[in-house]
């Protein structure tokens, strides 16, 4: 009887979380986390601006390259499309291939669910769309945080934000620069440094920290806790500073 009755809750818990209903995306937008292939081959997506966006049962986003859209419903804890419809836009081939493993994931998915802020989408090939919701300048305001990185952390790296203006300490100096994010690509200015002189060493991690930081191009920010991705699939992790 015990067995039969703890079955049946965890039939009951799965079910509640997995079901989903329109109005639990309805006017939200969402970006692309990560591509599943499978459970050891997880592609990090952050910073490639790939999007979906539900509004009055229609679906737009940006797909890497193009932009797409088209109705939908919701029905049975499956996304039905319309039939995307695409922009014609052409890029390098790396982005091309992966627009197409996208958008053929999206239009052949199987399952719909909501994990928390999180929207996962199951494509008939097993492949797993993973979305965060969108991140904007608001949700940084008058926020600062500390570099957690290991070779990093035993000094003062921080990142503090403030009416579109980014400002820290790169271990030395006090650095500062402009930005925008737009779909969780962060978009920064020339990044100007006060010129003082420190170890070697630091000196040496300072010119590594400002270089990675130029080359960022995706942000999340997620439990209090500040991820920046650079162009050549490095991370910057930062905890806030309370």
């Amino acid at each position: 009887m015990k067995k039969i009755i703890l079955t049946i809750l965890s039939a009951i818990t799965l079910f509640a979380c997995s079901s989903i209903k329109p109005m639990d995306v309805e006017n939200q937008n969402f970006v692309l986390e990560t591509i599943e292939y499978t459970e050891n081959n997880i592609l990090n997506t952050i910073g490639k601006g790939m999007t979906l966006q539900f509004k009055s049962k229609k679906l737009s986003g940006k797909s890497s390259i193009n932009n797409f859209f088209t109705g939908y419903k919701i029905e049975n804890n499956k996304l039905i499309l319309d039939g995307i419809n695409l922009t014609r836009m052409a890029g390098s081939q790396e982005d091309m291939t992966l627009e197409s493993e996208y958008l053929n994931a999206l239009s052949t998915n199987k399952h719909i669910n909501k994990k928390g802020e999180k929207l996962i989408l199951e494509a008939q090939n097993g492949m797993k769309l993973v979305y965060i919701q969108e991140l904007n300048s608001e949700n940084l305001e008058n926020k600062n945080f500390k570099l957690v990185n290991d070779e990093f952390k035993e000094n003062e790296f921080t990142i503090g934000f403030k009416e579109n203006n980014i400002f820290g300490r790169s271990g030395i100096n006090r650095y500062f620069s402009t930005y925008e994010i737009e779909n969780n690509v962060l978009f920064l200015q020339n990044i100007g440094t006060t010129l003082m002189a420190g170890e070697a060493k630091l000196m040496e991690l300072e010119s590594k920290y400002l270089g990675m930081l130029s080359n960022v191009n995706g942000i999340k920010y997620e439990n209090n806790i500040l991820t920046l991705y650079t162009k050549d699939n490095q991370k910057l992790v930062f905890e806030e500073i309370k």
